[in-house]
């Protein structure tokens, strides 16, 4: 694993991006990577993000070297600057329409990856992922690891943020 690059010095890896995300994002990613990356001891590693989104995530593996495959959807992946880094920095992209459906993951081999990234998605599933995990595991090497986060819904700012909502009337979410 490389030494965590500082925020400036990654930032200059993206053309284009939404800084503002990535700036306020970057502990949570850097620290994730530190975390995965300290237990794991095999290098390089095969490594696909699923919902790669703007790389921000993603990149953290390939500058350390790994093999590295994009997931999401078209709309995300196919964004030119997007398409530059993955290009730069010898990411593979790979597309899907349906998440939801075990065909999410066709064209990927079978027991390919030694780790699979799915942080700060699992949110946002509004289906029955049975399929979709049935896909992830066919893509996943025998003794590979899934790793899966979400959001803190316990930080101190989400938690205020929850009651100015209520105190608004406006849902304690959104």
């Amino acid at each position: 694993m490389q030494p965590t690059p500082s925020l400036e010095s990654y930032k200059k890896h993206f053309p284009d991006t939404d800084f503002t995300y990535l700036e306020h994002h970057y502990p949570r990613i850097s620290q994730t990577r530190n975390y995965i990356l300290k237990g794991l001891h095999k290098d390089p590693l095969d490594v696909i993000d699923i919902g790669a989104h703007w790389l921000h995530q993603t990149l953290f593996y390939a500058l350390d070297g790994h093999n590295v495959t994009a997931a999401d959807l078209p709309i995300a992946l196919s964004e030119p600057y997007v398409q530059d880094v993955a290009k730069k920095n010898q990411i593979e992209v790979h597309t899907y329409n349906d998440l939801s459906q075990i065909s999410a993951f066709d064209g990927l081999k079978t027991d390919s990856y030694d780790l699979i990234l799915f942080t700060e998605i699992i949110e946002h599933i509004t289906f029955n992922p049975v399929d979709m995990w049935k896909g992830m595991y066919r893509i996943l090497k025998p003794g590979g690891k899934i790793i899966v986060t979400t959001p803190n819904y316990y930080y101190i700012g989400q938690v205020v943020k929850r009651m100015m909502r209520t105190l608004k009337r406006l849902g304690g979410a959104i």
